[in-house]
C-alpha cells in the first residue's frame, strides 16, 4: 500500500484513466500531447505499465524493488519503452506534418 492508501495496481488504473486519449474532436489537449497519449496508448500494457511506474517512482532501485527486479531490469525496460516513445511520437508528428503539406499543396 501505497501512503494515499492505494495499493500499486489501484495506482496503475488511476494513472492510465487520467491519461487515456479520448478521440473526440473537441480534445483540449495540444496536439503534441494529443499524440504523445496516442503513442502511449499504443504500446502493449506491460510497457505502459513500466513507463508509469517510473514515472511514479523517479526511481530505478525504488521501481525495481517495488516489481521485485534487478534496478538495471527495469533501468533497460525504461530506457528501451522511451525510446519506442520517442520513435513513435516522431513518425507521428512527421505524417501528419506530410499530410497539412499534401493539403496546403491543393488550396
Amino acid at each position: 500500500m501505497r501512503e494515499d492508501g492505494r495499493t500499486l495496481a489501484e495506482m496503475v488504473r488511476d494513472i492510465g484513466i487520467d491519461y487515456r486519449p479520448d478521440g473526440t474532436v473537441f480534445d483540449p489537449d495540444p496536439e503534441r500531447v494529443s499524440v504523445l497519449k496516442e503513442v502511449v496508448a499504443a504500446l502493449p500494457e506491460a510497457d505502459r505499465r513500466m513507463l508509469l511506474l517510473y514515472a511514479e517512482f523517479r526511481s530505478y532501485r525504488q521501481m525495481g524493488a517495488a516489481l521485485h527486479l534487478s534496478h538495471m531490469t527495469c533501468r533497460r525496460a525504461v530506457v528501451r519503452i522511451r525510446a519506442r516513445v520517442l520513435e513513435g511520437y516522431a513518425a507521428e508528428m512527421e505524417r501528419r506534418r506530410r499530410l497539412i503539406e499534401n493539403a496546403n499543396k491543393w488550396k
